[in-house]
């Protein structure tokens, strides 16, 4: 059994959202909420969005504040992360467009997971944060929590765009933040299901090798990959840059993200 961690009570965007998550281990940050900002919604549509791996909703969250007429699907596979995203829901007034399925995306029937009373689920925008290393080239964590957030057994990223691509309805996106060391793997995997491929490549300072990056594909285009200029995230006083350090103060888009059809 999971024993209960010590929590925080975290703000982001200026109070706006407030998070409860455990204070050792998993935590989410930055990674979660330029994943958000990534997410392309127009205005004044209703659209349906899965968030894979979504921990303790913060990314689903920073969608639900900006975009007020789409409903979140949230998956995660830890039952603490999972409550924890229940509460950060209610806590924050979203009940009634957000959801939490507690789900090992990586079962064999997990896709049946999002069917429901008129049957399959497909959804209009699908984004994932997930694990960033395989479990049998790091030192496992004695978190639990840290350890299954953090890693996954190899070959297993592949199952995971795989599930990503069943979840989204042809014509929508599907979008990943992960390591920009595997970045060659990601674009193997999203080049089987994904078409008209956009990479945003994330830089910590100027002149550093990149550390992640963002790659949105559109399930059933045979449009090209393309890659958006890249973005730097801290000048050289280690402050944020503005454009950063907006999208981290307020929940908006990504101003230079290329908008895909």
């Amino acid at each position: 059994m999971n024993t209960w961690p010590e929590l925080t009570d975290d703000a982001f965007f200026s109070g706006a959202i407030k998070v409860l998550q455990p204070r050792k281990g998993y935590r989410s940050g930055i990674d979660a909420v330029l994943l958000a900002a990534s997410l392309h919604v127009q205005n004044n549509k209703v659209f349906k969005i899965l968030d894979l791996g979504a921990g303790v909703g913060v990314s689903g969250l920073s969608v639900a504040i900006r975009c007020p007429k789409v409903s979140i699907t949230l998956v995660e596979k830890q039952r603490i992360l999972s409550e924890l995203a229940k509460r950060n829901i209610s806590r924050n007034q979203f009940e009634d467009r957000m959801t939490v399925k507690q789900v090992d995306l990586l079962d064999v029937n997990a896709i049946d997971t999002l069917s429901g009373s008129n049957g399959r689920e497909y959804f209009d925008h699908v984004i994932s944060n997930p694990p960033f290393y395989d479990a049998h080239k790091i030192m496992k964590s004695k978190n639990t929590l840290k350890a299954e957030s953090n890693s996954m057994l190899r070959g297993a990223l592949k199952g995971w765009v795989e599930f990503m691509a069943e979840a989204t309805k042809p014509g929508g996106s599907a979008t990943v933040v992960h390591l920009a060391e595997r970045l060659g793997e990601i674009l193997q995997y999203f080049a089987l299901h994904f078409g008209n491929i956009n990479i945003q490549i994330l830089y910590p300072r100027k002149h550093e090798k990149a550390s992640r990056v963002l790659v949105r594909g559109i399930r059933g285009s045979r449009a090209p990959m393309h890659i958006s200029p890249g973005i730097v995230l801290h000048s050289n006083d280690n402050a944020y840059c503005p454009q950063v350090e907006r999208v981290l103060r307020e929940p908006v888009e990504w101003p230079i993200w290329n908008k895909l059809n």
